[in-house]
């Protein structure tokens, strides 16, 4: 329970953050939103890769590391789990699954977020 309550608590204030980001930073106007993901996104992956390597020299609490990578930068981003996902693949020398998994899986998302686009409009 108490790794339950850290991940939400981190989450949230990652989420918090991911808000106060696009909202502020948002309104300069046209794409900057979005850009404002895309970076996050890119940093979030950074960081997440970064906290995973500093594990091995600095003792970390696995509570501390889920509530670090699930919580905080799964709240954050919308994209670091995937990228650890893929290195850690990579890392571990599954380079086909890796390779896979980071190619179809935005593929697959977005072909998805489509469909699911393309239902409700069929339906209503």
């Amino acid at each position: 329970m108490v790794q339950f309550m850290w991940v939400v608590g981190l989450g949230a204030c990652g989420v918090g953050l991911r808000y106060l980001a696009v909202y502020f930073l948002g309104r300069l106007g046209g794409d900057s939103g979005l850009w404002v993901i895309f970076v996050t996104n890119i940093l979030g992956s950074f960081v997440i890769g970064a906290l995973y390597s500093l594990r091995s020299f600095f003792p970390v609490s696995q509570t501390m590391m889920l509530a670090v990578s699930v919580g905080f930068l799964g709240g954050l981003t919308t994209f670091s789990a995937f990228a650890w996902d893929t290195l850690h693949l990579w890392l571990n020398h599954e380079v086909w699954k890796a390779l896979s998994y980071g190619l179809l899986t935005p593929v697959a998302a977005v072909f998805s977020c489509w469909a699911g686009y393309q239902l409700i409009k069929f339906i209503f």
